[in-house]
């Protein structure tokens, strides 16, 4: 029954009444019932009675009615104004929808744009939308669960909601619209309203320093919360005190298992959403540690969470991938073991899970380094898996592992003197040993790749233990004779000097361990500079070689020699280059990443992937599997449908082309732009169109030579397949299948809205029309913007309802590719007569035949076509090169093109056609000018001048007389 409304109008009453009439559809918005069924509280398949659905809308008008002049009279009254919030936007866009969707809906005729893309903020999910008839396309992405929102559109939602109204603080704007943001960042089911709101949080208000600075509002309610669920010494003292006095009920938990996973999801939801470097840095690296003490959580079966421990890992790869540097890998790795704070450590929740609780001080801090071997492994490997993720670059693998091994082989006085150490740590020193190794191990040959620091470190190691044994041998020379300087080296212990003989053998073994894994690498190159080095290392092992008395031991003095047998006999071929099978090896894992990056979900990760593929490929020497490649990359040209990604894969196929093996390439490309198999639908053809017009561009660039094939073979193949597509015999029986079911499904979904209706469908306005409402338009000028918007439509539907013929859209892509192939003079000397001749016929044919509005851009690349045929035979002319086309050709194309600009309706093909035939009349000139002066005198064109007029004498050929004219005096 109807609400009444209250003698003075309120906006916070009418704002209820329409809470109250929405609360069903609203509790069931998930569901796949209409609104009206909804409304109405109806079973599921129950259909809603036109007497109900009339009162539904009623009922809807009436509210929206009040809530105008509720807002009317508040604007009015003589008190303060009054700031609405966005509920009071919330609840119109809700009656908006009911009217919309149930009352005008249904009466849409064909050819209006899904509702889904005008109404992309809908408050009742798109997913009560009605179903509209969408065209099946295998390239297209699967439909998912909401709108799709362009990136064009975040950045203004995102600048529009970080605007702060004059009528309020920053403070008090940003308050009221948290937990709105933060509402729609959590709506896992929704993932295009959840990356929304990320997008406008990242950007609008994170990146701004007056807004999402550390330390302002925007900081404190977008992320400070996030790190102190994970980090819960960032609380204010204030705040720890509350939770203190709560701490006996609650078993010591500081943060339960949801406030963490909640944490870790919007935290992930930000860095992924708007991926900028600097906004990366400052929401990861102050819970580096926390994260990383949850990604390895899975060691403990008790507390052990798969979901958290996927999310942290996750962080940890977007923060090194995109901010990360030395520093934090190198920190990370000093923290290996770390599992929280001195006041707090992760355990299991109250309800499972994992969670934060207060560390219980009564257990002993110190742990036994025989039981901390296993977790020590686990965490290595960890930390393993992040470097072998591609997160981490090269440079900083090797400048890592240089780092652990000069902490691990460094005598200990030398790391004083650098300050490397401060006091020994057993654990550490073990960790930091067993993580060397294990870098090591796994990384062998991209540490071969810069060997340089770690061949410094390693003769420096060598020349520190060569000192020490001569230092030795002298002190123990010194024992045998009695002096007083052996008598003071009696004070030293024995066991000391042994423990410290000892270290250092171990030491020499790992640096000659060391060095033999860098000389044996498949990787190993030589240099000058290596050279140097090697030869400082080789003397120093002689001197130990050779070195009497000394204290090494017999496995290291076999070590020692054989790695001087290895420098003399294996320094050549570890200079000649590396083996082929391994540095393939290589190859293939790093393209595995590559192919890894390019299936994941994130457009910058795939991104990213391409930029790395493109340095792959610009390298010259570097063997690459281009088949395999080139059918990766045109599998992403066919399916992405991110713009950045796309034409990121179009630079990389067109570079992989020109630099490798253009012949097979450009085949793949055209044959996919063909799709005789209609395997691709018409965006994806589109981009392959783009990519195919891209590399013929950069056949013509001087700097781009093609390998092993001659330029014509290839540009005669792309000419014949653009040739093949322009014409109207193409039979797309797939398409013209799908496109007939598409209407047959408008059609039912028509008949079902006019019974639903009760009647015949009303007239809608379109989004046109609904924009131009401000206007003040003469009822003149209203019917002509009428008309050209219904035959702007009827040229779009052209485009597509071709029945059996290819798209026009795609037969003007492949003239355009034409046009720019025939453009060029030296391509008239390499293709066959047969060629020319048949894309001159079917430009013809196009030009004559199909005058119909929708085809004008098809008519439009036909004459462009002609027109760069007639600039590169002028080219071709002028260098005396033979001409491609007879004149009497050209004397065709003349009248085709002058009945064009008698009959065509096309402005733009009218301007062409003028150009061309302009550009005819001067090339008919001039080679009548040149072929004139190249004919000997008698069998010159005369243009009917040979004789002489009547009154003149006009002879400029003959030479002028050297006398003076005289005057004579007649009779």
């Amino acid at each position: 029954m109807s609400l009444q409304s209250p003698a003075t109008p309120s906006v916070d009453r009418v704002a209820a009444e329409i809470d109250k009439f929405l609360a069903p559809a609203i509790k069931e918005r998930d569901s796949t019932k209409s609104i009206a069924a909804r409304l109405a509280e109806l079973q599921d398949g129950a259909d809603v009675p036109l007497e109900t659905r009339q009162h539904l809308l009623q009922e809807a008008s009436r509210l929206l009615t009040s809530i105008n002049e509720a807002v009317i009279y508040d604007l009015s009254s003589d008190g303060p104004k009054k700031a609405y919030d966005s509920r009071l936007l919330g609840v119109v866009y809700n009656l908006l929808d009911v009217l919309v969707l149930e009352g005008i809906y249904p009466s849409l005729p064909p050819g209006v744009g899904n509702l889904s893309e005008r109404r992309t903020k809908s408050l009742l999910w798109p997913s009560s939308y009605p179903a509209r008839p969408v065209t099946a396309s295998e390239d297209g992405p699967k439909p998912s669960k909401g709108a799709a929102l362009p990136l064009e559109g975040l950045q203004q939602a995102s600048r529009l909601l970080s605007s702060i109204p004059e009528s309020m603080t920053a403070d008090e704007y940003l308050t009221r619209l948290a937990p709105q943001l933060l509402h729609h960042l959590d709506q896992a089911e929704e993932k295009e309203l959840s990356r929304a709101a990320a997008f406008v949080i990242g950007s609008g208000i994170l990146g701004k320093r007056a807004l999402g600075a550390p330390g302002t509002t925007g900081w404190k309610l977008f992320v400070e919360h996030n790190h102190q669920a994970l980090n819960p010494s960032a609380i204010p003292t204030s705040r720890k005190r509350k939770m203190e006095s709560k701490v006996e009920s609650l078993e010591r938990e500081l943060v339960s298992t949801t406030a963490l996973t909640l944490a870790l999801k919007r935290l992930s939801i930000l860095t992924t959403s708007h991926p900028n470097p600097g906004l990366t840095g400052r929401l990861i690296k102050p819970v580096l540690l926390p994260l990383w003490a949850l990604m390895t959580s899975t060691e403990s079966p008790i507390i052990a969470t798969a979901e958290c421990s996927e999310l942290a890992f996750g962080l940890l790869q977007t923060f090194f991938r995109l901010y990360g540097s030395l520093k934090d890998v190198n920190y990370l790795s000093q923290n290996l073991l770390f599992d929280g704070s001195l006041e707090w450590a992760f355990g299991p929740g109250s309800s499972g899970g994992i969670s934060i609780r207060e560390r219980d001080h009564r257990n002993p801090l110190n742990v036994n380094v025989i039981e901390a071997i296993p977790r020590i492994d686990f965490r290595i490997n960890q930390f393993i898996r992040l470097l072998s993720s591609g997160a981490v670059d090269e440079l900083a693998i090797s400048s890592l592992f240089l780092n652990l091994s000069r902490q691990w082989l460094m005598p200990q006085h030398e790391q004083e003197k650098q300050q490397l150490q401060v006091e020994a740590d057993p654990l550490q020193n073990l960790t930091q040993a067993k993580l060397a190794q294990a870098v090591l191990e796994n990384f062998q040959d991209k540490i071969s790749q810069n060997p340089d620091q770690i061949l410094h470190l390693i003769a420096q190691i060598l020349g520190q233990q060569h000192e020490f044994i001569k230092a030795e041998t002298t002190r123990k020379r010194n024992l045998k004779n009695a002096t007083y300087s052996s008598l003071m080296n009696l004070a030293s212990p024995t066991e000391e000097v042994s423990r410290t003989s000892d270290d250092r053998n171990e030491m020499l073994a790992v640096a000659i361990s060391l060095l033999n894994a860098i000389l044996t690498s498949t990787t190993f190159a030589s240099s000058k500079a290596i050279s140097v080095v090697l030869d400082e290392i080789r003397s120093v092992l002689l001197l130990l070689a050779t070195e009497p008395n000394s204290m090494l031991s017999a496995s290291l003095n076999l070590s020692i020699h054989s790695t001087l047998s290895m420098l003399k006999s294996g320094a050549q071929q570890g200079s000649s280059g590396p083996n082929t099978p391994a540095f393939q090896t290589d190859i293939h894992e790093t393209l595995n990443m590559i192919t890894t990056d390019l299936s994941s979900s994130l457009p910058p990760i795939r991104t990213s992937a391409l930029h790395a593929l493109e340095a792959l490929v610009k390298i010259p020497d570097e063997p690459l599997d281009v088949p395999t490649i080139a059918l990766l990359l045109l599998s992403t040209v066919r399916n992405e449908t991110e713009e950045y990604v796309f034409l990121a894969a179009i630079k990389v196929m067109v570079q992989i082309a020109l630099r490798r093996d253009v012949a097979f390439v450009t085949k793949l490309i055209r044959e996919a732009f063909m799709d005789i198999k209609e395997e691709t639908g018409v965006d994806g053809r589109l981009r392959l169109g783009q990519t195919l017009s891209s590399l013929v561009d950069g056949m013509f660039e001087e700097e781009n030579t093609l390998h092993s094939v001659s330029r014509s073979k290839v540009l005669v193949g792309v000419a014949e397949a653009c040739i093949t597509v322009s014409g109207r015999r193409g039979s797309r029986k797939k398409e013209e299948q799908e496109r007939k079911a598409a209407v047959r499904l408008e059609k039912r979904k028509k008949r079902e809205a006019k019974k639903a209706w009760g009647g015949e469908l009303p007239n809608l306005p379109s989004e046109e029309e609904e924009d131009s409402d401000d206007e003040v338009l003469s009822p003149a000028k209203k019917q002509r913007r009428k008309l050209e918007r219904e035959a702007i439509s009827k040229i779009v539907q052209g485009w597509t309802e071709t029945g059996l013929e290819e798209d026009i859209r795609i037969r003007t892509s492949a003239l355009s590719i034409l046009s720019s192939i025939l453009s060029a003079s030296e391509t008239l000397s390499l293709f066959p007569d047969g060629v020319i001749d048949n894309a001159t016929q079917s430009c013809l044919a196009i030009l004559t035949l199909e005058t119909s509005p929708s085809s004008a851009i098809l008519r439009r690349a036909a004459v462009i076509v002609l027109l760069s045929l007639l600039k590169s035979t002028d080219s071709a002319f002028q260098e005396k090169n033979i001409v491609a086309m007879n004149p009497e050709k050209w004397v065709e194309i003349e009248k085709v093109l002058k009945f064009v600009l008698d009959t065509d309706s096309d402005d733009l093909v009218l301007s062409h056609a003028k150009d061309f035939l302009e550009s005819l009349e001067a090339w008919n000139m001039k080679r009548i000018q040149v072929v004139t002066q190249a004919a000997p005198e008698s069998e010159q064109i005369r243009f009917g001048l040979e004789g002489k007029l009547r009154g003149l004498d006009v002879n400029p050929d003959v030479e002028e007389t050297k006398g003076r004219t005289m005057i004579e005096e007649i009779e």
